[in-house]
């Protein structure tokens, strides 16, 4: 077991370094697509800090405190985006061209080889962003507040891992439609227009909302809960959120399987 793990993360990391080498051969154009991609991300923490200057604000949100829930997203996304969200379009092409049968005949996981094929690391400008803004907030801001500031940042940790397992699943489960839906390229702007949720709190939302943004699609796990639980006010319906995040990312695995199994080429 450790053999083949150690096997797959070889292969991993050797394709891995050859679509960085491949992407770095105009460093000119990978620098601006960082910045662009960056610039585009910091929209909606600009115009917070717009909002705030003018004595507006989220019920309950002090200004750092929800400049931090959007740079726990930014984070979140600059950590999953680079080697997750590449295989969707990587998948179209493949699909489109009829030579995703190359990656089904190799003797590795197929999975494995897409994503160590699709690593985008201008997409690195997302985390970078997410980082400096988190180190602004933060020094102002209590951690935990009454509670244990330790058990808070353990917390913050394992639903910032979560979060990027869920992104994680939302580009597995749009690399799934690209096997029946190949004219998808509106597929990534819906994602963007529903994940941007996940950077307002809970306060802003009407219950029915909150649903849907909780246990049917798991936005809320993407920024509001790390960042609730690291200022030491986990909302109460953490444990399902958590819940209907791990059952979103197996059912989206298990879609991914199935998709694999009736998958006819290019001419089926």
């Amino acid at each position: 077991m450790i053999a083949r793990l150690r096997d797959g993360l070889a292969v991993y990391f050797c394709l891995l370094r050859g679509a960085l080498a491949a992407r770095m051969t105009d460093r000119a154009d990978l620098g601006i697509s960082m910045i662009i991609m960056l610039l585009a991300d910091l929209v909606v923490p600009l115009t917070t800090l717009l909002v705030y200057q003018h004595g507006a604000g989220f019920t309950g949100w002090q200004r750092d405190e929800a400049l931090l829930l959007q740079a726990t997203f930014l984070i979140a996304k600059g950590i999953a985006f680079p080697f997750c969200f590449g295989m969707i379009w990587t998948t179209t092409e493949l699909v489109r061209e009829g030579t995703f049968e190359l990656l089904l005949l190799k003797p590795r996981s197929t999975l494995l080889l897409l994503l160590g094929h699709s690593f985008q690391p201008e997409d690195t400008g997302k985390l970078l962003g997410g980082i400096a803004l988190f180190c602004l907030a933060l020094p102002n801001v209590t951690i935990g507040a009454d509670a244990d500031s330790s058990a808070a940042l353990l917390g913050f940790a394992a639903l910032l891992l979560l979060a990027v397992l869920t992104l994680f699943g939302f580009a597995l489960l749009m690399t799934c439609l690209s096997f029946v839906w190949i004219g998808n390229s509106r597929l990534q702007e819906i994602f963007d227009a529903v994940s941007a949720f996940a950077l307002y709190p809970h306060g802003i939302f009407t219950r029915s909302a909150l649903g849907w943004l909780t246990w049917v699609i798991p936005v809320s796990v993407l920024g509001y809960l790390p960042a609730s639980v690291l200022l030491g006010r986990p909302d109460p319906a953490l444990p399902l959120a958590v819940g209907g995040a791990l059952c979103f990312v197996l059912v989206v695995i298990g879609l991914w399987r199935m998709m694999l199994a009736r998958y006819a080429s290019a001419g089926g």
